[in-house]
Formats: C-alpha cells, structure tokens, sequence
C-alpha cells in the first residue's frame, strides 16, 4: 500500500494542538461516550492495531440480504478493489490478511439506499455528509460512485483506516482536513476529525443533500446531537432532497430512540418518512415539510395512536415524491443480474477478522453464518 496516509504520531499530535484551544463544551461534546460505556477500543498506538477497525461497526444490516439477493458485475468490482486495498493494507502492517465482510454489506446497503434516493429526487451533483463512517464503505462506494463525500469522525482507530481506505479509492480527490488548515467544505471529498469539526471556523458544504448518522447519535452526548442537528440545518436548507437520514441511533447508551426524535422536532426537523426502521428528516424550508410525521405521533404508545400513524404514512405514500422516497427505503436498488451475496462473500471466509472466530465461540452468530 504505496499511498502517504496520516501516521499515528500526526494525528496524536494534531488532536494534542486542538486540545490547548478548544473549550470544556467542545471536547465534552465529542468525547467518545458510546464507545467508552460498552468497552469499544477507540486509541491505537501501532500500524497493526488499526487493522481491527477493517470490519467492525456493522450491526445488523447483514440480515437484510437474503440466500439468492445478488451483488451487480459493478458492485462486485468496487467490493472487490475494497477488499483488495484491507488484504494489501492488513498484511503489510500485521503479516495477516483481513478482508471486510460485515461491514461490507452494511455498506452496500446504505450506499443502493442512498443513491437510488438521490436519483429518485434528481439530485444534480450530489453532496453527501457521512457523521460516523465507521469501518468506511459506505464513504468509500460513495467515492466510488462519484458522490461528493464529506466524513467526520471522533474514534482515533476507525479514524485511522478510513484515511487509508479513502486515500487509496480518492487519491488526489480526497482532502485530509487533520493535516490542513483550510476548510474542506468546497472540496470534492474531505475526511475531517472530531476536533475540526468543532473548531468555530468549520462549516459544512453550503449545499448538502444527504447528511447520513448511522448508528451514533444515542451513543453522542447531547451537546453533540444539538450541534450536529443545528449545523446541519443550515446546509440541508439547499440540497435535494435536503434529508437527514439514519437507520438506528446505535447502543442508546447516553440517551433513548425517543430522546434522539424529540431532539429533531424541537431542532425544526419534521419526519418525512420512514420504512423498516429507516428515517428522513427535512427542515422548515423543505418544500414537502407539511407532508411530515409529527414525532408526537410517531412516539405514541396507544392503538388509537398507532391506527392513526399508520393512516398517516398511507396518506404520504399518495403523494408522488413520498412514494418515490417509501420506495426507495422499502427496496433500495433491487439487483437482478450479477452474482448471489452469499457467494462473494464466502470467498473472503478465510480472511474475515478475527472477530468472527471468538464470536462463534460465544455463540454469537456472524455474517458468513448467516446463510449456513
């Protein structure tokens, strides 16, 4: 793996500088509270250990594909340069080979429901902001696929293997804001720390039509998720469709699914939509914000509340583009010709992290488990 990339020493030194100007609200505001009440490493202090951030932070996304779902001949390719890049990287600094399988698919799931929404709403060079990237695929198909891809992160160690991960798919199109003192926001492709994104003279780009925050905010503190929803306001406003989009909040370990909604409304935010636990919020200015699902609504516990919530949603699916988005989280970008998911996956079987091996003996299942 021949591309210059972030050293460790860079980044410890970088975060230390930010640290004797950023105030006590900055940094308690991205402290890593969900990573450390469930024990998560998040500090590195070799090459060899960010090779465990190559396929973690996938969740349960695995389970949306079924035993004959298949991957098409240019997914298969991306996925495969993917894999090229962490078996070339893994072996290198580890003398193992690791190849990402998990955190593949959840991935690839995000980035089919992604762009099938951006081309459902006729998105015109899109924007997309990635707050918590995690292992890195869905940013790294984004890139792949041409989208205008824009991450920040506040985990050291997946920090780390973004950068290279992104650096190899962008090259000269990727911007490492941690070694630069410009704002990132007019580049094609920009990774960004916690401690820039904090930083008073950050701005996101002024036209963002998707901000994606999968599996983080109740794991956020929140002075965080007030400071992520106030920003990102001002930037949606002129994107399209202009929608903050998640699938879980994550762990919930600072605060609950219902605190994370009320946030949004009390932030102008209403819900567009949602399907299988997928969820769009749009601001004020959005053109279909009278279409929105009161989040009163939505949180409501009694069957007469429920009945009237689902009533609700059918009167939305009416509407042309709520049935365009409906769709779009109901099925994201259907394949029909290329190879079976499980197939290309399982090919990778034998370099799959070390994680899977102690998973299986705790009982737990995993990814290549799946279709057993």
């Amino acid at each position: 793996m021949d591309h210059k990339y972030l050293s460790i020493g860079q980044y410890l030194e970088r975060e230390r500088s930010a640290l004797e100007t950023l105030s006590v609200t900055q940094i308690q505001a991205f402290g890593s509270f969900g990573f450390n009440a469930s024990g998560f490493p998040v500090r590195v202090l070799s090459e060899a250990e960010i090779v465990r951030y190559i396929d973690t932070m996938y969740g349960t996304s695995y389970r949306f594909y079924g035993a004959e779902d298949l991957v098409s001949p240019l997914e298969v390719q991306w996925l495969e340069l993917i894999a090229d890049i962490s078996r070339a990287y893994s072996t290198q600094v580890s003398g193992k080979a690791v190849v990402p399988i998990g955190a593949n698919l959840a991935g690839l799931r995000h980035y089919r429901l992604i762009k099938q929404l951006l081309s459902e709403w006729n998105a015109d060079e899109p924007t997309v902001v990635d707050i918590g990237p995690g292992s890195g695929y869905f940013g790294a198909l984004c890139l792949l696929g041409g989208i205008r891809y824009h991450a920040v992160e506040n985990c050291m160690g997946l920090y780390l293997w973004q950068d290279r991960l992104y650096r190899a798919i962008a090259g000269d199109r990727f911007v490492q804001s941690a070694e630069n003192s410009g704002n990132p926001a007019s580049e094609h492709s920009s990774h960004t720390p916690w401690w820039r994104f904090a930083a008073d003279d950050f701005s996101l780009p002024p036209k963002v039509d998707i901000l994606f925050c999968n599996n983080a905010l109740a794991e956020m503190s929140r002075m965080a998720i007030s400071y992520i929803l106030n920003t990102a306001k001002k930037n949606l406003s002129g994107g399209t469709p202009g929608m903050f989009v998640f699938d879980s909040v994550g762990q919930q370990t600072t605060c609950s699914l219902s605190d994370v909604l009320k946030e949004f409304a009390k932030q102008g935010f209403g819900l567009l939509d949602y399907q299988r636990g997928i969820f769009g919020f749009v601001t004020e200015s959005n053109e279909f914000y009278d279409l929105c699902i009161p989040v009163d609504l939505l949180l409501a516990k009694s069957f007469r509340s429920k009945v009237s919530r689902m009533k609700l949603i059918a009167d939305r699916k009416r509407k042309s583009k709520q049935a365009a988005f409906s769709q779009s989280l109901a099925c994201p970008h259907k394949v029909t010709a290329g190879v079976r998911t499980v197939d290309f996956m399982k090919k990778y079987a034998t370099m799959a992290s070390p994680d899977y091996d102690f998973k299986r003996r705790a009982g737990i299942q995993t990814p290549i488990d799946l279709w057993d």
